[in-house]
């Protein structure tokens, strides 16, 4: 939702009705996403999430079934009120890709990290298009999403391996094993490092940006490679997991706050 509104922002949206039916979609689209991928992830989160609902019984199938059937009937009223393109976009597009990542991708080295991160940039393009129908002023906070949530994915999948290999998945630290991976994602992060300030530097954002963004992502983001290289363990995984979702809510404020 606050992706959503960050978008209105960054396009001199006021917020109203049609604000609101864009963040009711883009939530009931992603809830739908992460039901089904607890679902199809029950013999995997025994290992890696035990905690969670399904896994622990803490919720019956008759009342995830019913919650599904919520979120199913509120994207349907909702998406009546967008207009055609940004109706296509989601029945061709954004569900597509979701349905194809639970029951296909996730389980391919690299395919589910970039789906996911593409569904999650996604959400700038989709709100584009649905409040001024189109689909090129939020290029940038769609791409930096995807490089972002890349990283974060990868490093999710670190965290994740016991119960990703009991399911016999093919995850990035699976096939390429812990240290190649672990490079990898210190690679990617510093590919990151460098790309984040190009908006300044190509004069679409200003000063405000780039400060901002030094002092609440960058310097972050070199204490998580610092993490990497000195104590690479799951411990440290979890931790960055953590720590790069607080990344993107504050990523999503200065966004706004560039506009």
């Amino acid at each position: 939702m606050l992706a959503v509104y960050t978008a209105s922002v960054m396009l001199n949206i006021d917020f109203n009705t049609d604000v609101i039916v864009c963040m009711i979609v883009v939530s009931s689209v992603m809830a739908l996403g992460y039901l089904m991928n607890d679902y199809l992830d029950i013999e995997t989160d025994k290992i890696n999430h035990p905690k969670r609902g399904l896994v622990n019984k803490s919720i019956s199938r008759p009342q995830f079934f019913y919650i599904n059937l919520f979120f199913l009937t509120t994207l349907f009223f909702a998406g009546i009120n967008l207009n055609q393109v940004a109706k296509n976009y989601l029945l061709l597009m954004v569900l597509p890709l979701l349905i194809s990542y639970n029951f296909f991708f996730k389980k391919i080295i690299f395919l589910g990290n970039f789906s996911v991160s593409i569904l999650l940039g996604f959400i700038f393009l989709f709100v584009e298009l649905a409040l001024v129908n189109s689909a090129y002023n939020l290029l940038t906070p769609f791409y930096l999403t995807i490089g972002f949530s890349f990283l974060r994915e990868l490093i999710k999948d670190a965290e994740d391996e016991p119960g990703d290999l009991a399911s016999n998945m093919k995850t990035t630290p699976i096939i390429l094993g812990e240290k190649k991976t672990n490079f990898f994602i210190i690679i990617v992060a510093f590919i990151l490092l460098a790309l984040l300030p190009a908006p300044y530097f190509f004069k679409s954002y200003s000063i405000k940006y780039l400060l901002l963004l030094i002092i609440f992502i960058e310097i972050p983001l070199i204490y998580s490679l610092f993490l990497l290289i000195k104590f690479p363990s799951k411990r440290t995984y979890t931790f960055l997991v953590k720590l790069l979702k607080v990344l993107c809510f504050i990523g999503l404020i200065i966004f706004m706050l560039e506009r």
